[in-house]
């Protein structure tokens, strides 16, 4: 059903409207979470294809004529080109009946082809409703912003206390547990005026659960050291909810008794976001309080930033920034918090989004918001690596270090998407050598060309030696390519010059396992004599003898660079994966093949000595 409209040709634009971009041919380009999460695995359909078929063919006319029209990039924005109450199937079996549905015209392009704009919801009615909620929450939340005072709610029903305070908008909290259990904290760490202190504990717990409809008291107590501190509690209980009892928490020492994170030192100057120390302490606060509940550690990285610094400038760069930064608040709403951890990398922690398939659907709908925002100058892409709590670790070093893993292997991979880390998959994370495992798995191919020259600059000059003797050199090579196992293996009884890595025999018997039958390999290797096997299993039923080997030490994927002397392998330098598949980038084969044939080539021209 068609509207006319005689006295308005302007959309006035509804925020809590669903909002995509839609191409020429009715795909879209850009969206809100909710679409995707609504079109599940047909988001490459044409949208024409979720309406009924006579609006789908008015829709993909108007569109289709619209966007071909020479004139189209001069018609003002917003400008109405068609509106329907219509049906919206995600051909999933959902079905939305009654939906308005709002097509304009906008200046956003996509590699130079012009974009138009679709906004659908329900009925204007309850859109208006759920506009006006909107609009009071952000304007309250704003207003809680500029108060220095911490905000607490007691659930009657559940026994559940929370401590929050409010900065930019968002909500941090502070704690979120069982009554009983926080007053249990606080009277262990305020033990000064401990008779008079407990029985203003008392009479707090009695405001709460006995749902004290007004109640405001002044707290004296003592800090450990005997430093005096004052407060005043305010609350109540919640009008039409009476099994919340809320209220505000002021303290007349708050400078002191602050955290970091809530004081104004913790914020980044350009972004106003938190820094990197705040938000790791935020983090590292909040993780107690979240029992076994699903929470997100990502880190995110623009790509080639420094491809923009170059070409556009600095303070176009700062822009960028800026514009990630409040892309990414926007997306994240009241579900997590961000920090920028550097440069142009963020740091961000979710705890209201409980599944992957939600937490897929944020990060598509960030990615498609920024790909557009500089369509014609470069295209914007983020790359993000993420664990899960309590999955993964319930420390945010663990996090860290996997989310940093997950967003090196995000980087290799192609950048622009996000990697969640699995340890199948990916592999575990072990601190040992180099100064942190988390900062080897960023370690930029840049800075791994400039390892490997270093290495093969050494070996030149000294020999197998420099490598064989050198078990800091041998730790360093694992870290830097992430590997699990590394040997070089010599001509004589094929002797294990050495191994290292938590091989899974304790007794090594190199000759068991390198005995190599190269005749089902060599179609995997180059005339370098490279071999390269991301899967074990692929060699099952090629060379059975291999595979028997490999499996015996857990070897599920290996580099092997060896060094022939006619058909006989004379030396064998093999980079090894346990009980993990690995994809291996193309530039860390180049690499591992430069080191791999140069040591055996020098392993050759000793023994021939």
């Amino acid at each position: 059903m068609r509207l006319d409209r005689k006295n308005e040709n302007r959309l006035s634009v509804n925020p809590v409207m669903v909002s995509a971009l839609i191409r020429k041919d009715g795909t879209i380009t850009s969206a809100g979470e909710w679409h995707y999460t609504f079109v599940g695995k047909n988001s490459g359909l044409p949208f024409y294809d979720f309406l009924p078929l006579a609006d789908g063919n008015l829709l993909a006319a108007t569109i289709q004529k619209t966007l071909s029209d020479p004139g189209y990039p001069d018609m003002p924005k917003g400008e109405v080109l068609l509106e329907l109450i219509t049906d919206l199937d995600n051909r999933e079996g959902n079905t939305y009946s009654g939906v308005y549905l709002c097509l304009v015209a906008t200046d956003d392009t996509e590699n130079g082809e012009p974009l138009a704009r679709i906004y659908y919801s329900d009925l204007a009615g309850v859109s208006g409703t759920i506009e006006r909620y909107t609009y009071n929450m952000a304007k309250y939340r704003y207003f809680m912003s500029m108060r220095n005072d911490i905000f607490f709610e007691y659930n009657t029903d559940t026994g559940n206390f929370t401590l929050y305070k409010y900065f930019n908008g968002n909500c941090f909290k502070i704690a979120d547990m069982d009554l009983d259990e926080y007053i249990s904290g606080i009277q262990e760490r305020h033990i000064g005026d401990n008779h008079a202190y407990r029985g203003e504990m008392e009479q707090i717990v009695s405001y709460l659960k006995n749902k004290e409809r007004n109640f405001s008291m002044n707290v004296q107590y003592s800090l450990p050291g005997g430093e005096k501190r004052s407060a005043k509690l305010m609350g109540g209980v919640v009008p039409r909810y009476d099994n919340i009892v809320a209220g505000i928490y002021s303290s007349n020492n708050r400078a002191s008794d602050e955290p970091y994170y809530m004081t104004a030192g913790a914020r980044d100057p350009g972004t106003g976001l938190l820094n990197k120390r705040a938000v790791t302490e935020y983090i590292i606060d909040m993780l107690p309080t979240l029992s076994d509940k699903t929470a997100w550690l990502i880190m995110i990285d623009i790509d080639d930033f420094k491809n923009v610094n170059d070409n556009f400038g600095h303070a176009f760069g700062d822009e960028v920034i800026s514009y990630v930064a409040d892309s990414l608040m926007s997306v994240m709403d009241a579900r997590g918090f961000v920090g920028r951890f550097g440069g142009d990398e963020f740091m961000v922690f979710v705890y209201g989004v409980p599944t992957r398939e939600a937490l897929k659907n944020m990060l598509k709908a960030l990615h498609k918001k920024i790909a557009l925002k500089y369509d014609g100058k470069f295209r914007l892409t983020l790359s993000e690596g993420v664990s899960q709590y309590p999955v993964d670790g319930k420390e945010i070093d663990t996090l860290f270090a996997k989310a940093d893993k997950a967003l090196y292997i995000a980087k290799e991979k192609g950048k622009n998407r996000h990697i969640i880390y699995d340890e199948k998959l990916h592999g575990g994370i072990e601190g040992d050598h180099m100064e942190s495992q988390a900062v080897s798995y960023a370690i930029s191919r840049d800075k791994k060309r400039e390892f490997i020259t270093s290495l093969v600059l050494g070996l030149s000059q000294k020999g197998i030696e420099y490598l064989v003797r050198n078990r800091n050199l041998q730790r360093d090579i694992r870290t830097v390519f992430d590997l699990d196992g590394f040997s070089v293996i010599g001509e004589q009884g094929m002797e294990a010059l050495l191994t290292e890595g938590k091989y899974v025999l304790e007794d090594f018997h190199p000759d068991e396992m390198v005995t190599f039958d190269f005749t089902g390999f060599t179609h995997m290797g180059g005339d370098d004599h490279t071999y390269v096997l991301n899967n074990v299993e692929t060699i099952r039923d090629s060379n059975p003898m291999m595979y028997e080997r490999l499996k015996k030490f857990e070897i599920s994927a290996c580099v092997v660079c060896a060094t022939f002397s006619g058909d006989t392998p004379r030396a064998i330098v093999s980079f090894d994966v346990f009980n993990r598949i690995r994809k291996w980038s193309q530039s860390d084969i180049d690499m591992m093949s430069i080191l791999g044939n140069l040591a055996g080539a020098l392993l050759m021209e000793k023994e021939n000595r």
